[in-house]
């Protein structure tokens, strides 16, 4: 951009996934200290985490998005007859954030998955081929994640609940080097975060096991893979950005479609390390 004279009047476009969506938010957020982007996203995982929001950033060999900014795009444009195009391993990792949203804020909408995957039996094909309820997942998506950021719009607070599922997830990201999409290490987060929050009593054993069986129903992964280790994870999770002073500090859903919240209207909590380290231990691996 600088070799072809580009300058303060330019606007960045993003067509693509989200990392395209991140890198060119990033990109336009630094350019001459700031320049508009917009994003017009191609993948389900785009629509549902990256472009909307407006945190930009890259990933770095120590863990996920360390190095980015806060900068808003003018417009997202989702085209859900794109998601056609997508094989049907690409729609399994966007539904890992879908889940996440209807966890974390609507109990309808979970339901409505439920219904399609789990009772109905239905595929993440059939899912696309039915245009009313793609278009519900991407309206419920976009709306769900703009009014949280709206609210929150540079994670003082409640904008972490966002993070449902990640504090495991990114760090398992991070462990495994980037091999596991980020929708199935939020799948896999997502559900143990279940677990750990039902030794708290955030959530009932009945809902712990609709979240575990809603994304086995997708196709997706709910358990710590063979070869990954604890004490790699353990040394990501070290540089989470909600980590405050080495602590770990973790997001729970309160039953389905709420979160829970502690002292001081807080939406994360702090766990000793210690006992992060013997609940990942205990956990069966697939």
């Amino acid at each position: 951009m600088l070799a072809a004279g580009f300058n303060r009047d330019t606007v960045v476009v993003a067509l693509g996934g989200g990392v395209v969506s991140d890198l060119a938010g990033f990109v336009a957020a630094t350019f001459t200290r700031g320049v508009p982007y917009i994003t017009m996203t191609t993948t389900l995982v785009g629509a549902a985490d990256a472009a909307i929001g407006g945190k930009t950033a890259v990933d770095t060999p120590v863990a996920t998005n360390l190095i980015g900014a806060f900068h808003q795009p003018r417009a997202v444009l989702i085209d859900v007859a794109r998601w056609a195009t997508l094989t049907d391993a690409q729609l399994r990792d966007g539904m890992g954030e879908t889940v996440k949203h209807a966890c974390l804020a609507d109990r309808d909408f979970f339901e409505i998955l439920e219904d399609h995957f789990v009772r109905r039996g239905g595929s993440v094909r059939e899912m696309v081929g039915d245009a009313e309820l793609s278009g519900y997942i991407a309206r419920c998506n976009a709306e769900i994640k703009v009014e949280v950021v709206q609210s929150d719009v540079h994670e003082g607070n409640r904008r972490m609940a966002l993070n449902l599922g990640h504090t495991i997830g990114r760090a398992l990201e991070a462990a495994l080097d980037y091999a596991l999409p980020h929708g199935e290490c939020v799948a896999i987060g997502l559900n143990l975060q279940c677990r750990l929050g039902l030794r708290y009593g955030y959530l009932s054993e009945t809902e712990a096991k609709r979240v575990d069986t809603l994304l086995r129903a997708i196709g997706l992964p709910t358990e710590l893979p063979a070869g990954v280790s604890v004490a790699d994870i353990m040394r990501a999770m070290g540089h989470d950005k909600k980590s405050l002073g080495g602590a770990i500090r973790f997001v729970f859903q309160r039953g389905i479609g709420a979160m829970e919240t502690f002292a001081g209207g807080s939406y994360a909590r702090e766990i000793p390390s210690a006992e992060v380290r013997e609940f990942l231990e205990a956990q069966p691996r697939s």
